[in-house]
């Protein structure tokens, strides 16, 4: 299941094509989720952002990866 590797929030809007994430991509799924991934997935998703300058273990441990929650706040620039 996609949450597997991601981590899932609340959005709006679409412009959904067929790509491959990796660690770090911030996506939006379905049109209503950002997804933030620390590892890889092929499915249609609009690709929003990218969490760069962290490994793969690091990424895992910022998010919180497979704990009960996580608390993630996203600016924009």
């Amino acid at each position: 299941m996609l949450l597997t590797s991601a981590v899932m929030l609340s959005c709006k809007s679409s412009d959904d094509e067929p790509i491959d994430t990796e660690p770090g991509n911030i996506i939006l799924y379905q049109g209503h989720n950002i997804c933030i991934y620390y590892d890889k997935n092929s499915w249609t998703f609009t690709r929003i952002g990218k969490i760069e300058n962290l490994l793969q273990p690091e990424l895992k441990e910022f998010l919180n990866a497979g704990g009960d929650s996580v608390e993630v706040m996203l600016a924009v620039e």
